[in-house]
């Protein structure tokens, strides 16, 4: 990854808030919480969302 991609913000947000969801999925899912199931897909839509834009950020350059 080159500097442009890793001093974008929102890239940066999205991989971290992406993370901070799939940690709340886990830990939901050990404990039979039914809502855990939420919080991977919107952890797997940012995923996603951060891939994409990282990848056209490094095509730009």
């Amino acid at each position: 990854m080159n500097r442009r991609v890793l001093k974008d913000a929102k890239t940066i947000l999205a991989f971290t808030i992406a993370f901070a969801f799939e940690i709340i999925g886990i830990v939901l899912a050990a404990k039979n919480e039914d809502g855990w199931v939420v919080f991977v897909i919107f952890g797997m839509l940012l995923t996603f969302y951060g891939v994409n834009r990282a990848n056209r950020l490094y095509k730009e350059n």
